[in-house]
């Protein structure tokens, strides 16, 4: 599975699972799971900013903090303090967009993996 079809399937099954939700209070948990199991960590580690990306058009608060989880997941699976390439950019509008949502615990646990400050 390539980077960008992992971000892409993430957002339309988080779009479906966010839907579900008042019926199955793990369906969100749920599609993470079901991504990352047999993830390769080099797989991992390329899909991280694309899943950073798709955290900063949420607007809302428990999709923008499940993109950050997920993304927490890749980043323990791919086993390294190496900052993706893009990971700068899209951290800034990251921090943005969680001072928003009141969301910015989620940022500097991201942030702080890596070692890096907004």
């Amino acid at each position: 599975m390539n980077p960008v079809s992992l971000a892409e399937k993430f957002e339309a099954r988080l779009a479906d699972a966010l839907i579900q939700l008042s019926s199955d209070e793990w369906a969100v948990t749920k599609v993470g799971s079901q991504l990352i199991e047999g993830l390769s960590p080099q797989v991992a580690f390329q899909s991280i900013v694309s899943i950073l990306k798709l955290a900063c058009k949420q607007e809302d608060p428990y999709a923008f903090s499940y993109c950050c989880w997920f993304a927490r997941d890749l980043m323990a699976l791919s086993d390294t303090t190496e900052i993706p390439v893009g990971f700068i950019e899209v951290a800034n509008s990251l921090a943005s967009v969680a001072s928003a949502l009141d969301c910015k615990h989620e940022v500097n646990v991201i942030c702080g993996w890596y070692r890096f400050t907004t």
